[in-house]
Formats: C-alpha cells, structure tokens, sequence
C-alpha cells in the first residue's frame, strides 16, 4: 500500500510541475487586471507541439484604433530556440497596438505579482517523497 501511495505521490508532483499556469486577462483599465478582479482568471496552458515552448504573457498597450489602453495577458508559444525576452514577436509594436510594457516569463503564474505557487507545491511535493522515502525504508 505505501508503495502504491508513493508512485501515486511522484505521478501528481510531476504532472503539476509541468503544467504551466498564467493569469489571463484583457481589460481596458489596469485595475480590471488586479488580483480579485472578474477579469483576471488562472488559465492552464496547452503545448500543442514538442518543437515549441510554453509562456506566459503580460503586456500593456495603447490600441491605436480605438485610441485607449488595453492590458492582456495569457498563456503564449514560441519556438524552443527563442530566448525569452522583450525583443520577442509577441512584445513588439504591431498596427494596431503600440506595446507600452511587455513581461514574458516561463514560471508558473509568473505574469502577475505576488505568486509563489510553483515554489509552495515543490517544497510540499519534496517534503512529502523524503517522508514517503523513509517510511518505506
């Protein structure tokens, strides 16, 4: 019984330490972007093919059509030889929206202030192995 609880205990910390969480939200104020707010929801990214990589998204732009800010932010792909960065395609200016302040990043809920998530649920799933490890000893 113990070694079935173990092999189901590795199964849940590896599979939440490989799915990646972001904030998504599309608001037109910041503050429709805060924690609390209806707009602002947790989303699970999907990886649709091994070549790319899985991200998250926060940015601030002016939509220069109907002349007023947006925030966005979600879950985004790129190819797994992209450097995450500021220069990606995502980030840059397009006809539409002039990007203001763009943050990607690779962590769990990471284009949001204020997570630790994906720290709090390693710390927990290694507390427990060690536990189930010496248990079954």
């Amino acid at each position: 019984m113990a070694t079935v609880l173990y092999l189901v205990t590795i199964f849940v910390c590896i599979q939440i330490g490989y799915a990646l969480k972001c904030y998504k939200c599309n608001s037109q104020t910041m503050d429709g972007c805060k924690k609390g707010s209806e707009n602002l929801q947790e989303t699970n990214c999907s990886l649709e093919h091994p070549d790319f990589n899985q991200f998250c998204l926060l940015k601030f732009v002016y939509d220069e059509q109907q002349n007023k800010d947006n925030v966005l932010s979600g879950c985004e792909i790129a190819a797994k030889s992209t450097i995450l960065s500021t220069n990606m395609t995502q980030c840059q200016t397009d006809g539409r929206y002039r990007v203001k302040e763009c943050i990607v990043c690779d962590t769990e809920l990471c284009n949001y202030t204020n997570t630790g998530s994906s720290k709090k649920t390693s710390i927990f799933c290694t507390a427990v192995l060690f536990v189930l490890y010496n248990f079954l000893r």
